[in-house]
């Protein structure tokens, strides 16, 4: 991306002011005790510098003390101090280096970055005001659409990361959904972008609103960062939308909670007394369940009925998108919770051991896990007998469907032979992997009433989840072989954050241009029967400093040459940080991007026509 392309991405989007928030434009002291003591030390060693201060209004000091007490009562002294720091070499040169040069120096440093990234955004039509760790914010502040925050705010001289949590709150806390800025967290020490989104979720800052980058990036390589941030302003009326139904929503339910609480609390004892009684002496049993099960719908109802979500919600069904956005961190884990959530719920406390009660309950889930290392197996099973006849004990047999449990890997085998009817389930939560199911309506599995915890048990089945209704419905349905089937409302993709390895041709084998990355959110897969890979831009710039100083024997110059070319381009290496896998491979220029169940082997070739490899695995 081009100076021109990004400065009219930011002008459409009306992103023309900026605010920087940093410590280093704090009020300063020009010295201290050290540096007094210092140039004290230079009287003494130098019968030179004693006219020369004496010829710009100053007396030889008796102590560090009395030279300190003269530059502070005269302007014009501390100023000819300053100006013989930038001139000759001399005794009053080398006084006012003593005195003023360590803080100068150290500030100038702090401030050069800065000012990189002050001239950038010159450069793309912003006006940037900068403040130091006291301000703006609260009510009656301007706003800005661009906000810098330094990471280390300083508080008395002493750096603080919650002083600068606090201060960013206080900024944003006038600033109404549609004004909501794109907030840059930027540091100079901090080198993890978990820290950074720890940061980001402490001080209530929304995901698609954040962006987190090193202060070296504003002068090492501002292209870059230019690009990646008008990216992100690019889509900017997308995020204030989201981020507007992102607060209504937890507006709504905060308001709801009290609504809730006040309707519940004025329910009488005849009220539970009456939803007990209709439930039966049988399905009693699960009392509270079915109580909390009608406070659950309740509270949606009074969520979903409040008048700022629904106006959210249309905005948010009429967001669309023109190309893909960034992704500043990787993709959240809290979609694949999410995901797991929207079709299985907790297990609830088991019920006491009773005689000619059962304890199961359509929708519970099985687990069988046998064997070990590369022999181990995991079944599942799921109860699929209709929810009355087993709450009323009108059942002697409890009717349950079989699946294959498989860990989500780069292998994505088509489990539909023939006509046999499969159910997937997208994704399960287990003991720390991230599961599929594929439920075979045609294997089917009965037992009696009596007996079937111990046959589950000699089966080695253990109870370890409960599909939500409309799943188990779904899957009670394909079995029943009806001509409509319950639609499942769609789930969000599910992730995974892969091992990488990067290899490169060297000669007629491969060989890796770093050691592996483990699992670190540098990259991510996304989906299942269509992926898409997302790579950071941390992974891409690691790969291109590799290559950059690779050595260069045995590899073939014209392909090194090609894919230093793709990795150094901006534009072309946009295209690595989102690509679409087909057959759980994808190729960029010589650039191959693999989704693998393990590491590449020695007896594995690289892909046709690649000199460098990005593997995936788990």
């Amino acid at each position: 991306m081009q100076i021109d392309q990004a400065r009219a991405i930011f002008t459409e989007r009306g992103v023309t002011t900026a605010l920087v928030v940093d410590d280093v434009y704090d009020p300063f002291e020009r010295y201290e005790q050290e540096d007094l003591e210092r140039g004290f030390a230079l009287f003494e060693a130098s019968d030179d510098l004693a006219p020369a201060f004496e010829a710009v209004g100053g007396a030889v000091p008796p102590d560090p003390e009395n030279l300190g007490a003269q530059i502070a009562a005269s302007v014009a002294l501390a100023e000819a101090l300053e100006q013989a720091r930038q001139g000759d070499a001399g005794p009053l040169q080398e006084l006012g280096n003593a005195v003023f040069g360590r803080v100068a120096d150290d500030r100038a440093g702090r401030l050069k970055p800065l000012e990189d990234l002050i001239r950038v955004l010159g450069e793309l039509g912003v006006t940037v005001t900068t403040v130091g760790s006291d301000g703006p914010g609260g009510q009656g502040a301007p706003k800005y659409p661009l906000i810098f925050m330094d990471y280390y705010l300083g508080s008395k001289g002493a750096p603080s990361i919650e002083k600068s949590r606090q201060r960013i709150e206080e900024i944003v806390s006038h600033y109404g959904p549609d004004e909501m800025p794109l907030v840059v967290l930027m540091s100079s020490e901090l080198k993890k972008d978990k820290e950074a989104g720890k940061f980001r979720e402490q001080a209530k800052l929304l995901g698609s609103q954040f962006k987190f980058a090193r202060k070296a990036e504003f002068e090492d390589d501002s292209m870059e960062f230019v690009s990646s941030l008008a990216t992100m302003v690019r889509f900017l009326p997308q995020t204030r939308t989201i981020g507007a139904f992102v607060k209504a929503w937890s507006g709504a339910l905060s308001d709801a909670i009290k609504d809730f609480e006040k309707a519940v609390m004025g329910l009488d004892l005849q009220d539970y007394f009456q939803i007990r009684t209709k439930l039966g002496e049988d399905a009693a049993a699960r009392f509270g369940d079915h109580v909390s099960g009608l406070f659950d719908g309740f509270l949606r109802r009074l969520v979903e009925d409040k008048a700022g979500l629904r106006s959210a919600t249309a905005s948010m069904n009429a967001l669309s998108f023109a190309g893909r956005p960034p992704s500043p961190f990787a993709p959240s884990e809290t979609v694949v919770k999410m995901a797991d959530a929207a079709a299985f719920q907790s297990l609830p406390e088991p019920l006491p051991a009773q005689p000619g009660r059962l304890d199961v309950e359509l929708g519970d889930v099985f687990i069988s896990d046998t064997g070990t290392g590369t022999k181990r197996v995991k079944k599942a099973c799921v109860v699929i007998s209709q929810a009355c006849d087993l709450e009323h004990g009108k059942t002697q047999t409890v009717l349950l469907l079989k699946g294959v449990v498989t860990k989500r890997t780069g292998a994505k085998v088509d489990r539909v032979p023939g006509n046999r009817p499969i159910i997937r389930t997208d994704l399960f939560m287990h003991e720390g992997d991230n599961l599929i199911i594929d439920w075979d309506a045609s294997d089917l599995m009965t037992l009696p009433v009596d007996g079937f915890i111990r046959q589950m048990g000699e089966m080695a089945y253990e109870k370890v989840a409960r599909l939500r209704s409309m799943q188990a419905l779904a899957l009670q349905q394909r079995f029943a072989a009806h001509l409509t089937r319950v639609g499942l409302p769609d789930s969000p993709p599910p992730y995974r954050y892969p091992n990488i390895e990067v290899l490169i041709r060297r000669g007629g084998g491969k060989e890796r241009l770093f050691d592996p990355v483990r699992k670190g959110g540098l990259a991510c897969v996304i989906g299942d029967e269509r992926q898409e890979v997302v790579l950071q831009e941390q992974l891409l710039t690691r790969i291109a400093t590799s290559l950059a100083g690779v050595n260069e024997a045995g590899l073939d110059a014209a392909e090194l040459e090609k894919a230093r070319a793709l990795l150094g381009n901006w534009q072309e290496r946009q295209k690595l940080l989102t690509v679409s896998l087909e057959g759980s491979k994808a190729q960029i220029g010589n650039v191959a991007i693999m989704d693998r169940e393990t590491p590449m082997a020695a007896g594995d070739g690289m892909p046709k026509d690649s000199f460098l490899a990005i593997s995936l695995y788990p």
